[in-house]
């Protein structure tokens, strides 16, 4: 039996790999450009993968927003050691570079279809507080910065230069009025926050007082609906025993009706019996009447006969 080769699956293709968490705006760019997170092992990361990273500052910022515990500097170098490893076939791209690329420029970059557009090279100001935190520990470790611009110099710039200078490009913006309006923007923050936190508890105040006005009326309606269905209930007995009185008299009046008819019936059969011998009556009365007028003119023409056989015997005498 001839032993195949099995063809091993395909790597999956436009996704994306880092060991760091994205910015939103980042994350948001991927999803137009139609990338999925590698869901697999750091380690076995597909050749082609879209590889992220982003300066320890923002680096360390967006890790605060979106973690409940801080990082170790360990877990920053570990992070860029992976990534150095992985950038063999294709290099890494700023974070901060992907929210400003068009989605389809991004996709056809990582086909191999077109290069991507040059950078006009904005970098982000770094994030202060995360910069006056992350300075000492670049000093006292120098071997993450190191990772950090050895990761530059294999990433793709699009046409712009590495971070270099990154030292000194958070010294320039750590300024004693920058670092004190970072740090008092928090309570504005949280001010603003609270005050939007207290109109909303307002507003579901009064979203609550209306439901309590509705539901109290709702509860009225029942309490009324209740005491109707209760009186009705009362009335129940009363009326089956109406009902049952009105269906004893209707029995009695069908009794009665029957009765009635029968009578009605007997009624109009002798009422029809003595019509018929009103008609008998009426013909032997007319019968009677005819020959009642025949007997009279008889009797007319006799007497008529009389006068004359006495006129006729007067004239013999008197001849």
């Amino acid at each position: 039996m001839n032993n195949l080769p099995v063809a091993a699956e395909p790597p999956l293709r436009h996704c994306w790999f880092s060991p760091f968490p994205q910015p939103s705006a980042c994350l948001l760019g991927l999803e137009r450009a139609g990338l999925e997170m590698w869901p697999g092992d750091p380690e076995a990361v597909p050749p082609g993968a879209l590889l992220l990273y982003d300066a320890p500052d923002a680096v360390l910022a967006t890790w605060r927003q979106q973690q409940a515990s801080p990082p170790q500097w360990q877990n920053l170098h570990q992070g860029y050691q992976l990534l150095l490893g992985l950038a063999t076939d294709r290099p890494p791209l700023a974070s901060w570079r992907v929210a400003g690329l068009n989605p389809h420029g991004l996709s056809d970059w990582l086909s191999n279809q077109a290069a991507l557009l040059p950078d006009p090279g904005f970098m982000p100001k770094p994030n202060l507080l995360a910069a006056l935190l992350i300075r000492p520990l670049l000093q006292a470790e120098p071997k993450l910065l190191d990772s950090y611009l050895d990761l530059e110099l294999k990433a793709e710039l699009a046409g712009g230069s590495p971070d270099s200078n990154y030292l000194a490009r958070l010294q320039s913006q750590l300024s004693p009025g920058a670092l004190l309006a970072a740090w008092w923007q928090p309570c504005t923050e949280a001010r603003e926050e609270a005050e939007q936190t207290l109109l909303q508890l307002h507003q579901v105040q009064e979203e609550l007082e209306q439901l309590f006005l509705a539901d109290r009326n709702k509860q009225q309606q029942i309490n009324a609906l209740q005491t109707s269905n209760q009186q009705l209930e009362e009335q129940v007995p009363q009326i089956q025993a109406e009902l049952e009185k009105a269906n004893n008299e209707l029995a009695v009046t069908g009794n009665g009706l029957a009765e009635a008819q029968q009578q009605l019936a007997d009624v109009r059969e002798e009422a029809e019996l003595t019509l018929l011998q009103l008609h008998q009556v009426q013909e032997e009365l007319e019968h009677y009447f005819l020959l009642s007028r025949r007997q009279q003119q008889l009797l007319d023409s006799h007497e008529q006969l009389e006068l004359r056989s006495e006129r006729l015997l007067a004239d013999l005498i008197n001849r």
